[in-house]
């Protein structure tokens, strides 16, 4: 399904048209079925970062409320 594959291609479509066609199309399903994946995995890969970044900025509010009140207790 690689660079590899097309000089059999070639002479598939000059031997058997419909076979060198047939194969054509199954190479741009291919093609297509990879596109869709990796599209799918950035776009959850982007969703876990943004979920992870918005945890890490609440966790340091949180960090940042306590040390603040912290600081007020010691003042007291």
């Amino acid at each position: 399904m690689n660079a590899n594959f097309v000089p059999v291609l070639d002479y598939l479509i000059c031997f058997k048209s419909e076979l060198g066609l047939c194969l054509q199309r199954m190479i741009e399903s291919y093609n297509l079925i990879i596109m869709s994946q990796y599209r799918g995995y950035f776009n959850s890969e982007n969703t876990k970062t943004k979920e992870f970044s918005d945890k890490v900025k609440l966790l340091d509010e949180k960090i940042e409320e306590v040390d603040h009140q912290k600081a007020k207790q010691d003042y007291n």
